[in-house]
C-alpha cells in the first residue's frame, strides 16, 4: 500500500513537470500548490518524497528537481533524519542542487535549511567527477558584480525621501569618480574577470560561492577572488560577505602557502604606479585576507596612503580611565582622576543595586570603582559606606535583597554600626518560610542570609552560632555555613543543651550544621548528645548527625553509628541522597580506622563511595568490582532514555567534599523569538522554566532508578578505577569492549564511567584508551561532569592527565585544534594545566608554530595566552610583539589574557599580605576585576595568608566566580580575539 506522502509526492512531481512543458515556472506552481497545506506537519514529508521521486524518474528536468530542493530547504521543522538521503541525491547529481542554491540566493527570504544545500554540495565535491563543475559554478557566481550605486546604502530607508535621494546621488557620483579613475589595465581586468548582474541577492550568492570553496585548494581561485576584491572596491555592497572572504583565506589549511604566493602575484598589477585607489584598495583587501603579518603590514600601509584623512575612533567618556588600574606597573593616576572622584561623590546611592538589571548609576560606579580603589581608595570606601547606610533602610524587598548581595563584597570595610544592624536583620525570627508556594527561594529569607554572610567575618564563632540560633530556622545557605568560624566547645555544649531543652528541632538542626561546617571541636558531652541523633526518626536530623560524625572521624561516634545498622539500601535513592552520602562517608572512615571490614563497608554504602572504598585494600577493590560489574551490565542494557536538558555536576574528587550539587546548563536560545522571550521573562517565568527542566531530569532519574542502573548518575572516583584496573585488568577489558560497541544513548549515559575507565587503562592499553577518549570527545554526556570554578569538562582533564602516552596525546592536540572559540581554547589549556601536562602544551605550541600558517600561529598564541605564567609562553608571545593583522590581533588577545593572569596573581598576593581590611578590600576590587579560571591553579600560592585575608576572603567568592564566568561568556563569542568564522571554513582542520 502506497503511503500518503509518497502518493502526494508522485502527484506533485507530475504537476511540476507538466508546468515546465507548458513553458511556465515550476517554482511558482509549487508555491501555489503547497500554500494551502504549508502549515501542516506532513508538508516536508510530501515535498521530500517528491524530491526523491524526481531523482528516480528517468529524464526528470533539472528545473523541477531544483524547485523541489529549494522549496524543501525553505520549510520549517525539517527532520535531521532526512539529511543523509538529501546528501545522497546531491552526490548522485549535484546540478539541481547547484541551481537550487543559485536560486535561493535571489529569493531574498531566509531559508531555514539552506545550509543543507551547501554541505551536501561540499560532500558531492569530494568526488572528482563533480568537483570541477561545482568549483566552476562557484567561481562564476563570485565573478558577478553590480554597478547599481544603491547597493552601498543601508537596506532600510531613513524615512526621509529627500535625504535618501541625496544619499543615492552621493553614491552615484562617488561610483562614477572611481570608474573614471580606473587604469587601462584595471578596466581590462574587470572586462575579462567580472560579469555585471544588477539583481538583488548578489551578496548571498557570493557568500554561497565562498562557502563552496571551503576546504579546497585556493591558489587556482585567486583570480576570481581578486575579481571579487576589485568589484567590492569599485562599488562596495553594504551586505558583502567580507568576513567570509577573510575567513576562507586565513583558515585555508589545504594550500595556504601557494595561495599566499598567488595573492602577492595577483596584487602586483594593482600596486603599480598607474594603479587607481580602487585597485590599491582591492590589493590591500587581498593582502589583509591572507593572515600573513607581512601582508597585513603592507595592506595597512596601503590603506594609510589611500585614506589619509580617515577619522580614527576614540572613546569619548570623561570617566574612562586611560590608565588600567589593574596593571601593577601603572603607578601614575589617570589625568581625569579628579572627574572620576567628583562623579563618585555625586553618585546617587539610592539608585545602586535596586533590581535584577543594572541602572546607569550602577554602570558608572562599576566602571569607576577599580580606578578609585587603586588611586583614591578613601573616596571608594566612603562611597560604599554611603551605599551601605542607605541600603539598610530600604523597604522594597527586591531592592533590599539586591543591596544585601552587593554589600557582601564590601564586608571588609563595613562600619561597626552597619555590621550590628546586619546581624540584627539576619538573626531576627524568619520573616517567611524558606520556599515560596511555587518552589522559589523567598527574597526575605535571602535578605537574612546575605546579611549574615556580610556580617559574620566581624564576629567570633561563638557569636555566629548564637546569631544562627536566634534566627530560628533550620536552613542556611551553604556559602554561609562554609564561611563560619569554629565555636568553643563550651559554646557548642551550651547550644546543644538549649536546643535539646527547648525541644526545638530547628534549633538543634542548626547547631549540628554549624558544628559540622565550622569544624568546631566537640567535647565528650557533645558527642554523647549526638549519639541518639545517629538513629533519629527525623531523616534531616539523622543526615546532619551523620555528616558531623564523618567530619569528626571520632571512633566513639563512628562505633555508635555502626551499631545502628545503617545501610544505604534502606534510603530513598532520589530524596535521601544526602543521607546516603554522609552515611557512606561514615562507613568509609570507619573502614579506614579499622572499625569495620572493607567488604562489609562496601556492602552497606552507596555507589558514590565505591571508588574510594576500592582504594582501601584488595578486599575493598574486589568487593567494589563485583558490585560495579553487576551495575555496569544493568546500565549498558538501559534503553529509551528520555530527553532532558543538559545537567552539570562537579566531579567527586575527594571523599571529604560535600555532596555535589546538580545544576541546569542554560542552553542557547534555539531562535531569535526564544531569545527575546527569555530576555523579557520575570522571576516567576524563569522559575517555571526551571521547574519544567527539572521535571524532565526527574523522569530520567526515575527511568534509570527503575532499571536499577543508578551507576549512570553516581560518580566513581578515578582512583577507584585505577585500583580495579591494577587488580582486575580482564574485568576492565570487558567494560571497555562493551562501551565501545554500546549505542550512542547508552554511551552518553555512561560517559563519566567511560572517561574514568579510559584514564585508568591508558598506561596498559594505550590504543583502547584512545578509542574510549575519542568516543567521549565525540558524544555529549547526559550529565556533564566538571572540575573547578571554570567547570572544565572532566574528560578533558582525564585525557590530558595521560598526555605522556603518544596515542592519547594526539587526541589531546586534536581537542585543542577543534576548540571553536577562545573560551573552549582556554578551557582545554586549563584542563591540561590541571592535569600537570604543561610540557605537552608547550610541545603543541612549538609544533603549530612550525607549520607557519596564520591560523595555526594564532591558535598557538592563544594557547600561550591562556596558559599560567611560564618562561616558554612569555618568550613565545614576545616573538610576535610587532605583528600586524590577523596574527597581531591574536597576539593582542593572548597578551591581554596572559598579562591579566599575572596581574591577578599580584593582587591576590597583596590580599594575602594585607594588614588592614581597607587594604584587603582595595586589592580585592582589582583582583575580582581580572581573575579568570587559572585561579584554580595558583590559589594556594602567592604567599602565606594573613589574618585579614583569612577573615574576609570568603566574602569575595561570589565576585570571583562571577568574573570567571563572565570571562568564559565573553570568550565564547571570539576566536583568536576576533569574529568566529562559520564552521564550514574550519571543519575538519587538524594541526598538521
Amino acid at each position: 500500500m502506497v503511503s500518503l506522502p509518497l502518493a502526494l509526492g508522485l502527484a506533485l512531481t507530475s504537476v511540476l513537470r507538466k508546468e515546465l512543458r507548458a513553458n511556465r515556472d515550476p517554482e511558482a506552481k509549487l508555491a501555489e500548490v503547497m500554500e494551502p497545506i504549508s502549515a501542516l506537519s506532513e508538508t516536508s514529508d510530501v515535498v521530500f518524497a517528491a524530491l526523491q521521486i524526481s531523482f528516480l524518474q528517468e529524464g526528470c528536468p533539472i528545473e523541477v528537481q531544483a524547485a523541489l530542493a529549494k522549496y524543501f530547504v525553505g520549510l520549517q521543522n525539517v527532520s535531521d533524519d532526512l539529511y543523509p538521503a538529501f546528501e545522497a541525491m546531491a552526490k548522485r547529481s549535484p546540478e539541481p542542487f547547484l541551481r537550487a542554491t543559485h536560486d535561493a540566493a535571489f529569493s531574498l527570504v531566509m531559508l531555514p535549511n539552506s545550509r543543507w544545500l551547501i554541505v551536501a554540495l561540499l560532500s558531492a565535491s569530494a568526488d572528482p567527477k563533480h568537483a570541477a563543475e561545482i568549483a566552476r559554478q562557484a567561481l562564476e557566481w563570485l565573478a558577478r558584480h553590480s554597478l547599481a550605486p544603491e547597493v552601498g546604502t543601508f537596506r532600510h530607508s531613513s524615512g526621509d525621501p529627500a535625504k535618501d535621494a541625496a544619499e543615492s546621488e552621493r553614491l552615484k557620483q562617488e561610483l562614477e569618480t572611481r570608474r573614471s579613475a580606473l587604469s587601462e589595465a584595471e578596466r581590462e581586468f574587470i572586462g575579462k574577470q567580472l560579469k555585471e548582474d544588477s539583481r538583488k541577492g548578489l551578496p548571498q550568492l557570493h557568500s554561497y560561492a565562498l562557502e563552496l570553496m571551503a576546504g579546497k585548494p585556493l591558489a587556482p581561485a585567486i583570480p576570481a577572488l581578486m575579481g571579487w576584491a576589485v568589484a567590492s572596491a569599485l562599488n562596495p555592497d553594504f551586505d558583502r560577505p567580507d568576513k567570509h572572504f577573510r575567513h576562507l583565506m586565513r583558515f585555508n589549511a589545504v594550500d595556504w602557502l601557494p595561495m599566499r604566493d598567488a595573492v602577492r602575484t595577483a596584487c602586483e598589477p594593482f600596486l603599480a604606479t598607474e594603479a587607481s585607489n580602487t585597485g590599491k584598495r582591492a590589493a590591500a583587501t587581498m593582502l589583509s585576507a591572507t593572515g600573513d603579518p607581512d601582508d597585513a603590514a603592507q595592506a595597512h600601509a596601503i590603506f594609510g596612503t589611500i585614506t589619509p584623512d580617515r577619522p580614527r575612533f576614540s572613546l569619548n567618556d570623561p570617566l574612562y580611565s586611560a590608565v588600567d588600574p589593574c596593571d601593577p606597573t601603572a603607578t601614575q593616576a589617570p589625568e581625569n582622576i579628579g572627574a572620576i572622584v567628583t562623579a563618585s561623590r555625586n553618585a546617587n546611592v539610592a539608585e545602586l543595586s535596586t533590581g535584577l538589571g543594572m541602572t546607569p548609576q550602577d554602570h558608572q560606579v562599576t566602571r569607576s570603582m577599580p580606578a578609585l580603589a587603586r588611586f583614591e581608595p578613601a573616596t571608594a570606601v566612603e562611597l560604599r559606606h554611603k551605599f551601605a547606610r542607605q541600603a539598610l533602610d530600604r523597604a522594597n524587598v527586591l531592592s533590599l535583597r539586591q543591596a544585601m548581595m552587593a554589600l557582601l563584597k564590601d564586608s571588609a570595610i563595613l562600619e561597626p554600626e552597619i555590621v550590628t544592624r546586619l546581624v540584627s536583620i539576619g538573626s531576627s525570627p524568619p520573616a517567611s518560610e524558606f520556599l515560596t508556594d511555587k518552589g522559589g527561594v523567598r527574597d526575605e529569607w535571602l535578605v537574612q542570609q546575605y546579611a549574615l554572610r556580610a556580617a559574620f567575618p566581624h564576629r567570633s564563632g561563638d557569636e555566629q552560632l548564637r546569631a544562627l540560633e536566634a534566627g530560628g530556622g533550620n536552613e542556611a545557605l551553604l556559602d554561609l555555613l562554609e564561611a563560619t568560624s569554629p565555636a568553643s566547645e563550651t559554646e557548642i555544649d551550651a547550644a546543644l543543651d538549649r536546643a535539646l531543652t527547648s525541644r526545638d528541632n530547628n534549633r538543634l538542626a542548626m547547631v549540628v550544621n554549624f558544628a559540622q561546617f565550622s569544624k568546631s571541636s566537640l567535647s565528650n558531652a557533645a558527642k554523647s548528645r549526638l549519639i541518639p541523633l545517629l538513629s533519629s526518626p527525623d531523616g534531616g536530623m539523622r543526615m546532619r548527625a551523620l555528616a558531623l560524625a564523618a567530619r569528626s572521624r571520632d571512633p566513639v561516634l563512628l562505633k555508635q553509628f555502626l551499631a545502628t545498622g545503617w545501610d544505604a539500601a534502606n534510603c530513598d535513592a532520589k530524596n535521601g541522597h544526602r543521607e546516603i552520602w554522609y552515611g557512606s562517608r561514615c562507613l568509609l572512615v570507619a573502614a579506614e580506622l579499622g572499625l569495620i571490614g572493607a567488604a562489609e563497608a562496601v556492602g552497606r554504602m552507596g555507589p558514590n563511595f565505591y571508588g574510594f572504598a576500592a582504594q582501601l585494600s584488595d578486599e575493598g577493590a574486589k568487593s567494589v568490582a563485583d558490585r560495579v560489574d553487576v551495575a555496569f551490565h544493568r546500565a549498558i542494557g538501559v534503553n529509551d532514555i528520555p530527553e532532558f536538558p543538559l545537567v552539570q555536576q562537579p566531579v567527586t574528587a575527594i571523599e571529604g567534599q560535600e555532596p555535589p550539587l546538580l545544576s541546569l546548563v542554560d542552553q542557547p536560545a534555539r531562535d531569535m523569538q526564544q531569545a527575546f522571550e527569555r530576555l523579557g521573562e520575570d522571576d516567576d517565568a524563569f522559575q517555571q522554566r526551571q521547574k519544567r527542566s527539572w521535571k524532565a531530569f526527574d523522569r530520567f532519574v526515575d527511568h534509570v532508578t527503575l532499571a536499577d542502573a543508578r551507576i549512570i548518575l553516581d560518580d566513581f572516583s578515578w582512583g577507584g578505577f585505577d585500583a580495579i584496573v591494577a587488580r582486575m585488568p580482564s574485568l576492565a577489558e570487558s567494560w571497555k569492549q562493551a562501551l565501545l560497541v554500546a549505542g550512542e544513548g547508552v554511551f552518553r549515559a555512561m560517559h563519566a564511567f567511560a572517561t574514568g575507565l579510559a584514564r585508568a587503562i591508558a598506561p596498559s592499553d594505550p590504543a583502547g584508551a584512545a578509542e574510549l577518549f575519542a568516543r567521549t570527545a565525540s558524544l555529549r554526556p547526559f550529565v556533564n561532569r566538571v572540575i573547578g570554578v571554570s567547570s572544565i569538562p572532566a574528560e578533558a582533564v582525564a585525557a590530558w592527565s595521560r598526555a605522556s602516552i603518544t596515542e592519547v596525546r594526539k587526541l589531546c592536540f586534536a581537542r585543542l585544534d577543534a576548540a571553536a572559540n577562545d573560551s573552549l581554547i582556554a578551557s582545554e589549556v586549563l584542563a591540561a594545566h590541571e592535569a600537570g601536562a604543561q610540557a605537552f602544551i608547550q610541545q603543541y605550541v612549538d609544533e603549530r608554530l612550525a607549520i607557519q600558517e596564520p591560523a595555526k600561529t594564532a591558535r598557538a598564541l592563544l594557547v600561550c595566552g591562556f596558559s599560567d605564567l611560564n618562561e616558554h609562553a612569555t618568550r613565545t608571545l614576545q616573538r610576535f610583539e610587532a605583528c600586524e593583522g590577523f596574527v597581531g590581533q591574536a597576539y593582542g588577545a593572548a597578551t591581554y589574557a596572559y598579562h591579566r593572569n599575572a596581574w591577578a596573581r599580584h593582587w591576590y598576593g597583596m590580599m594575602k599580605s594585607a594588614t588592614s581590611p581597607e587594604e584587603f578590600w582595595s586589592c580585592a576590587v582589582l583582583f575580582a576585576k581580572i581573575v579568570d579560571g587559572r585561579f584554580d591553579l595558583w590559589h594556594a600560592e602567592c604567599g602565606s595568608p594573613g589574618e585579614v585575608f583569612a577573615r574576609f576572603m570568603t566574602t569575595i567568592d561570589d565576585s570571583v566566580n562571577s568574573r570567571i564566568k563572565k570571562w568564559q561568556s565573553e570568550r565564547q563569542s571570539k576566536l583568536f580575539g576576533g569574529d568566529i568564522p562559520d564552521p564550514i571554513f574550519t571543519f575538519g582542520q587538524s594541526g598538521s
